[in-house]
């Protein structure tokens, strides 16, 4: 729901946004709450599982793809974000460093997933990875990103800490800035 606080991090960060990218969309929850709340904006939702992608709400455009391997253009979406997804991924970096790069100059990042130093809170699968706080943040930051880390409310649940959001800006200005370290 639009109450949960993942949601509430992602939709401050609508406002201007033309085309969001929903990665690991799963059966488009979210997309389909963006969507509602931003009805003229062209959404488009990935995930690896073609089952999953035949259960988001029409109107959204879905593509069977990796998060370490988004089929999309440098610098194609306004908006991009993905809950719960990164802990799925085989190499996060990799993961981080594809959704950076289709991120347009003065776009806005949003990463949700859980915070290790509350392992243990849930009974998680074998594979399920969490992550440092710092360190996601020091890695966005890595990338030129303006970034902050804040904790999140979850299913009915206070912001305990077991849910971050690491929301990121790209600046305008890296690429010029990329361009003039080449000359």
């Amino acid at each position: 729901s639009a109450q949960d606080g993942r949601a509430q991090a992602i939709l401050p960060q609508l406002q201007g946004a033309k085309r969001v990218l929903d990665v690991g969309c799963g059966k488009g929850r979210y997309a389909a709450l963006i969507k509602h709340s931003r009805p003229q904006a062209e959404i488009h939702a990935v995930d690896v599982s073609p089952e999953m992608l035949r259960h988001v709400p029409a109107g959204i455009h879905t593509h069977c793809a990796s998060i370490q391997d988004l089929p999309y253009p440098d610098a194609s979406f306004d908006l991009v974000y993905c809950v719960e997804t990164l802990e799925h991924a085989p190499n996060p970096e990799s993961a981080l460093h594809e959704m950076i790069r289709v991120l347009s100059p003065g776009g806005r990042l949003v990463i949700i997933d859980k915070n290790v130093a509350r392992q243990g809170a849930l009974q998680i699968e074998a594979w399920e990875r969490w992550f440092d706080v710092d360190t996601v943040t020091q890695q966005l930051q890595k990338a030129h990103l303006n970034v902050k880390a804040e904790f999140v409310s979850y299913d009915g649940h206070p912001a305990d800490g077991l849910f971050v959001a690491w929301v990121g800006t790209k600046p305008v200005a890296v690429m010029a800035n990329k361009m003039a370290e080449k000359a």
